[in-house]
């Protein structure tokens, strides 16, 4: 219902974290809309795609780009 930016998945100040579910970062509005199970389950699946793209292709959880995540996920799902 809502598009994440991936942005929301890094916290700010860690690197190579990144967070799913309940604790993404998002205004108060937004968190009451998508704390439900099916949109943390998108999210744990786009931080699971995002962790494995960035290990095999050696570029850091920052700099990939929510393009090449999405597809992942895609090719995931097949």
């Amino acid at each position: 219902s809502y598009p994440l930016p991936y942005r929301c998945l890094l916290p700010k100040g860690v690197e190579n974290l990144l967070v799913a579910g309940r604790c993404f970062s998002a205004t108060h509005s937004v968190q009451n809309k998508l704390r439900e199970i099916p949109a943390c389950m998108v999210m744990g699946e786009a931080a699971g795609a995002a962790a494995a793209l960035s290990v095999e292709s050696g570029v850091p959880l920052r700099e990939l780009n929510p393009k090449e995540i999405k597809k992942r996920r895609e090719d995931l799902r097949l």
